[in-house]
């Protein structure tokens, strides 16, 4: 999902990993395009997961989604969900790790900052070899550089306030949760 949009909106039909998770944590529900039931001829199903090996919690109600999964082969890997975690598993239940939007948001925001880290880096480069073959002066460098890294600054500062809103969405929907089984 590299520099792909990371918005999710309910009623949307979804299939890759990040947007399923995501989905799933934004909305407590899975995409549009699964169905219910595990004898349908759709690679995107969904039904109750029953905890027999114990391996999650107990006491909790779970959902099931196979992700990754093709009408040919289904295979190992789901996403297992609760009202309030999310889990995933690429080895058929054997282990579960937990899923949490910054998790998924990270890899995007850290690509997003090493995108622009060699971009700016390359405006630097082509600037210097301008100054140098003078066809730039330095005072042209200096108010495109600005430029740059305001538009950066401007970037970054979206994608930070982006980051602290999905974890805020996240925690309160958590305390939520927790407020309504007490």
């Amino acid at each position: 999902m590299m520099g792909s949009d990371v918005n999710v909106k309910e009623g949307k039909n979804y299939t890759d990993f990040d947007h399923v998770a995501l989905y799933i944590l934004e909305y407590n529900d899975v995409p549009n395009n699964y169905v219910t039931g595990y004898m349908l001829l759709t690679p995107y199903r969904y039904g109750p997961f029953l905890n027999v090996e114990e391996k999650l919690p107990l006491g909790v109600t779970y959902t099931e989604v196979y992700i990754n999964a093709t009408l040919d082969d289904l295979g190992a890997e789901r996403f297992v969900f609760s009202d309030d975690t999310l889990y995933f598993t690429n080895n058929h239940y054997d282990s579960f790790s937990e899923i949490t939007i910054s998790k998924i948001l990270a890899g995007y925001y850290l690509f997003q900052t090493i995108f622009y880290t060699f971009l700016f880096g390359g405006v630097l480069f082509l600037s210097l070899m301008l100054i140098l073959s003078k066809e730039v002066t330095v005072d042209d460098l200096k108010k495109d550089i600005l430029l740059d890294y305001n538009l950066l600054k401007e970037k970054f500062l979206y994608l930070r306030d982006k980051l602290k809103m999905h974890h805020s969405k996240w925690k309160y929907k958590r305390k939520s949760t927790k407020n309504m089984e007490e």
